[in-house]
């Protein structure tokens, strides 16, 4: 039996992420939620670099055979991700739109999942496992024929980082638009970023003796201005800033510094167990809490508006808590009952 070291700091960045992916798409009103949407642009990006981090192994042979059991795992999650939210979709055009207006548009949509990962005609955050599915078997591809650790593949990394950014920043200084996920892909951000936390998990040891704590906040408090400054500028969010690079670096590196903390056991526990479920199913509660809201004409209310984002992130965790704790008790019902 592998032996598996548990980094508590990572499950508490998990969790702090999690909670600012739900602030990003339920935004608090005003110049706060703003705030909160340009510094937690790092979320999604820290969770392509965590899925890059568990890639690596000292063994090079290692993640040729745990890449199946990986790419299982991501694929039955999507899998059932895709279908509640597309049941869910199905049953809000049907009782709040045109029933036939979830077809009109499929042909599109269905090309533009296929080639960009955005499924809108399932639920739009769900890009990110699809993007994370494709990054794992580019990851495999490259790990195959040409090596994880060759120069060639830490300059495509480099490389296609970069495209991200000239893609997105450099078509929106000139006016022209472009959807995001022309550049918010597998491709210019999931592949690059999972390469990039496969190097630093590669790298921890010297991270570890060479980067201080101090150079490390430094880090991260130049990532958050950054990225306020981008937002300042360029007037409008992107998928993640240069300032989120810097954000994410210095969240892996205080993780490997401070892997054995035993501090902040609230976040530990829910990055640690629940981090995925509220990614997942946050949108789905968020929908039907606001359907509510409609309902009970309190939708528009200022108080509420201020309410919803946090509304939304304990409702999630506790229906994951329902769901586990129902999960838990049914396998060992039958691990009881077979066992005989």
């Amino acid at each position: 039996m592998e032996k598996v070291s548990i980094n508590n700091a990572l499950n508490i960045f998990k969790g702090i992420a999690c909670i600012f992916v739900v602030f990003m798409h339920c935004e608090f009103p005003g110049d706060c939620g703003t705030f909160i949407q340009c510094v937690g642009r790092f979320a999604v990006p820290f969770f392509f670099s965590i899925s890059g981090y568990f890639c690596y192994y000292p063994s090079k042979d290692r993640f040729g055979q745990k890449f199946s059991h990986k790419l299982h795992h991501i694929v039955r999650i999507t899998l059932i991700s895709s279908v509640v939210y597309f049941i869910w979709a199905v049953l809000k055009s049907v009782l709040i739109s045109n029933p036939s207006s979830i077809f009109d548009f499929l042909f599109i949509k269905i090309t533009k999942f296929l080639i960009f990962n955005e499924p809108f005609f399932i639920s739009g955050h769900l890009w990110f496992l699809f993007a994370l599915l494709y990054s794992y078997f580019l990851m495999y591809i490259v790990y195959k024929y040409i090596g994880l650790n060759s120069i060639l593949t830490k300059v495509l990394a480099g490389v296609l980082l970069f495209t991200y950014f000239a893609v997105s920043y450099g078509f929106h200084l000139y006016g022209v638009k472009i959807p995001n996920c022309v550049y918010r892909n597998f491709l210019l951000e999931g592949f690059p970023l999972m390469l990039l936390g496969y190097y630093i998990h590669e790298n921890q040891l010297k991270i570890i003796s060479k980067i201080t704590k101090i150079r490390i906040l430094l880090l991260l408090s130049s990532g958050v201005i950054l990225s306020v400054v981008e937002r300042v500028v360029l007037g409008r969010d992107f998928g993640m800033h240069i300032g989120s690079i810097l954000i994410l670096v210095s969240l892996l590196f205080l993780s490997i510094k401070y892997s054995g903390t035993n501090r902040w056991k609230i976040f530990r526990i829910l990055g640690e167990k629940y981090s995925l479920w509220v990614y997942v199913m946050h949108i789905l509660i968020w929908n039907a809490l606001y359907c509510m809201a409609k309902i009970l004409h309190i939708a528009d209310s200022n108080v509420y508006l201020w309410m919803q984002p946090i509304i939304v992130v304990i409702a999630t965790i506790i229906s994951g808590m329902i769901f586990y704790k129902i999960k838990d008790r049914r396998i060992s019902y039958y691990e009881s009952r077979y066992s005989k």
